[in-house]
C-alpha cells in the first residue's frame, strides 16, 4: 500500500473532524465519549500544523497535529481499521518535511 503524506488544509477539515472523534471514542474508553463533539478538533489544535496521511484513493488514514515551534507532537489519530499498518512510523517520519510525500509501505 502506498501513503501519501501532506499538510492538512481547510477543505480536509470535515474528515480530520470526524476521524478525531472516531479514534477518540474507539481509544478513550474509560472516558465519557458522549462529551467528544466534533467541534473539539478545532479547540484542541489550536495554533498547530496538522499533517495527514491518505491512501492513493484519497482515503484519511491518519493524522499528525503539532506545535511546530518546540516540534511536538501533540495529537496522532490512526483510523481503527488501519491500525498496525506503519502509519504512525510514516506519518513521524515525514512531517517535518513539510511537503506532499509518497511513501511505500507493506500492510
Amino acid at each position: 500500500m502506498t501513503i501519501s503524506v501532506r499538510q492538512a488544509t481547510r477543505h480536509d477539515w470535515p474528515a480530520l473532524q470526524r476521524l478525531f472523534l472516531l479514534s477518540r471514542c474507539h481509544t478513550f474508553t474509560w472516558l465519557n465519549v458522549t462529551d467528544f463533539r466534533l467541534t473539539d478538533l478545532e479547540k484542541q489544535t489550536e495554533g498547530e500544523t496538522i499533517w495527514l496521511a491518505h491512501d492513493p484513493q484519497g482515503e484519511l488514514a491518519g493524522f499528525i497535529a503539532v506545535w511546530m515551534p518546540d516540534h511536538f507532537i501533540h495529537h496522532l489519530h490512526v483510523a481503527p481499521a488501519r491500525q498496525g499498518c506503519g502509519l504512525v512510523k510514516c506519518c513521524c517520519r515525514y512531517y517535518p518535511a513539510g511537503k506532499s510525500t509518497a511513501i511505500g509501505s507493506s500492510a
